[in-house]
């Protein structure tokens, strides 16, 4: 469990508001979980019973609309903590939104009622998550401005740029219909624009697989 307990607090901004008995507590209830597949955690409004810290991958917040149409509201990187479990915790009902662990991924859990306990005595891990909900908060403001007010030739220029950040390379492991996922739209206005894409050399296309070859002219489409 110390090494356990090493991995996840190792850099990360939590362990510096955690007293030497909010450690303890972490060491004693903090469980382990890996995922080969994707697995749905929250559909809708359900309630939860425990609060999640990503180790390892991903965690994607989402909204579904009555017709099956997904958009990606936010992920959770590695040293993340959950805001959605940790709504549970105030009670608050009615967030209509699913949230999904990614294949490949590793989540230690701490029971609801026991990080409710370390809130309600460590102002310092008060503060910290307060802070993270205004940030989730931008990130779906943003999102919502995006959809509504930029064109999808924009909203997919900036999410090839975005992936381009998180995987580290020009060549990116996307499908189109992923793509279609994040953004909220259909696959077939996904492929529309890929396929300008490529007649205005921006990218190449390969099975699985999108390559970016003029960066500058991506980000310059995003300023749109």
């Amino acid at each position: 469990m110390q090494d356990l307990f090493a991995r996840v607090f190792s850099g990360a901004p939590l362990a510096g508001k955690l007293s030497s008995e909010d450690e303890e507590i972490f060491r004693r209830h903090m469980r382990l979980s890996s995922y080969k597949e994707s697995r749905l955690l929250m559909v809708g409004a359900a309630r939860c019973d425990e609060v999640l810290m990503v180790l390892q991958g991903a965690i994607r917040v989402y909204k579904m609309s009555e017709e099956g149409r997904e958009v990606t509201l936010y992920r959770l990187s590695p040293g993340d903590t959950c805001l959605m479990t940790v709504s549970c915790l105030a009670g608050v009902e009615g967030l209509e939104a699913n949230v999904e662990i990614e294949a490949g991924s590793e989540v230690v859990s701490m029971p609801a009622g026991v990080f409710q306990s370390m809130l309600d005595k460590n102002p310092a891990l008060h503060r910290y998550i307060l802070q993270k909900a205004f940030l989730r908060l931008n990130q779906v403001m943003r999102v919502v401005e995006l959809v509504t007010f930029a064109s999808i030739r924009v909203r997919i220029a900036l999410y090839l740029r975005e992936a381009r950040v998180r995987q580290g390379m020009v060549t990116l492991r996307l499908t189109q219909e992923q793509i279609a996922l994040e953004v909220g739209t259909a696959r077939e206005v996904v492929s529309r624009v890929l396929g300008e894409f490529v007649d205005e050399g921006l990218v190449a296309l390969s099975r699985g697989t999108i390559q970016l070859l003029d960066e500058k002219v991506l980000k310059n489409i995003t300023a749109e």
